[in-house]
């Protein structure tokens, strides 16, 4: 479980003034879910997905993995960013192994990632670049990079945002795949409302802006349908309206609708 208490972050601007992007964010995301964080442009998306990452720090609060203070980044936590942050100068085997690298694993272990390119279906592009490759392709190494330092959780940054609709659809199924045979807590940030309800157990709305603040957690009812059916029927078109409906500020449900929504501390 990832729990965050109090957050807060500020930004230092000219003449010693601040702008202040996140204001006292409570929440909670579960062990082994997948929770999208969804909210309006500037309102912090990003900026939590790094302090969940442990690469920006704080002004005030903490962020709780297991129950203990995370302080750095580390290998329980990996993080993938919109434009999947590969180096063009490195190939696709060594883009894969980049994790192993720097935590100085030995070559045995190194082989982790070339198993991981087989599962995936990159070992035949190995020796490439990534310029050479598709975004659908640039997205799976993204995934083997961050999956080969075997992370407990994984962080991502509007992952898809650069694909076309299909390709995006596959993706997502991809990445549903992945989290169920890893066994990952996945936290991922979206624009998409649709993608928010397709892949979601749990979407968490920001609202705001400077700052922004989780304002509501919305809890994803597939009454055992799979995703595909689920995407097909009259409930999830009901939940992408709840969604749309919290993002404009008018929380109220569809008539009929049998959601549930819980309020988080804001």
């Amino acid at each position: 479980m990832v729990e965050l208490k109090g957050l807060s972050l500020a930004y230092p601007l000219p003449r010693k003034r601040l702008a202040t992007a996140l204001g006292h964010i409570d929440a909670r995301f579960e062990k082994d879910r997948f929770s999208l964080i969804i909210g309006p442009s500037g309102c912090g998306k990003t900026s939590l997905i790094k302090i969940m990452a442990g690469l920006l720090k704080p002004g005030t609060g903490k962020v709780l993995i297991r129950g203990e203070e995370a302080q750095e980044a580390g290998v329980k936590r990996a993080v993938i960013f919109q434009d999947f942050g590969l180096l063009p100068w490195k190939t696709v085997q060594a883009n894969a192994e980049l994790p192993l690298r720097i935590a100085h694993a030995k070559e045995p272990e190194r082989k982790r990632a070339a198993l991981l390119l087989e599962k995936f279906g990159l070992l035949p592009f190995a020796k490439r670049y990534p310029h050479q490759l598709s975004g659908g392709m640039k997205q799976r190494l993204a995934i083997v990079r961050a999956l080969a330092a075997q992370p407990e959780i994984l962080l991502m940054d509007e992952p898809f945002s650069s694909l076309d609709a299909l390709t995006r659809e596959d993706a997502q199924d991809f990445l549903l795949s992945v989290k169920e045979e890893q066994a990952l807590t996945v936290i991922m940030v979206t624009h998409s409302i649709e993608e928010a309800v397709y892949l979601a157990d749990s979407v968490y709305v920001m609202t705001g802006k400077n700052p922004g603040t989780i304002q509501t957690c919305i809890t994803v009812s597939r009454n055992g349908l799979s995703r595909a059916l689920f995407r097909e029927g009259r409930e999830f078109r009901e939940y992408c309206a709840l969604l749309r409906n919290t993002l404009k500020k008018t929380p109220e449900p569809p008539p009929g609708f049998q959601g549930k929504r819980q309020q988080e501390e804001a």
